[in-house]
């Protein structure tokens, strides 16, 4: 998150951490996760490894 008001612009915020397993990615042996912020509910970031 940026912060408009800020000098550095930088902003911490706790964020969910969701480990999920989808079928496709299991069967080639990757990890699934995703990142959502706390406070409001936004998906940040998903990754499949």
């Amino acid at each position: 998150m940026r912060a408009e008001n800020k000098a550095d612009g930088m902003v911490l915020s706790p964020v969910w951490l969701v480990i999920y397993q989808d079928e496709e990615a299991a069967a080639e042996g990757y990890t699934c996760w995703a990142e959502f912020n706390a406070v409001d509910g936004k998906l940040l970031n998903a990754i499949f490894k």
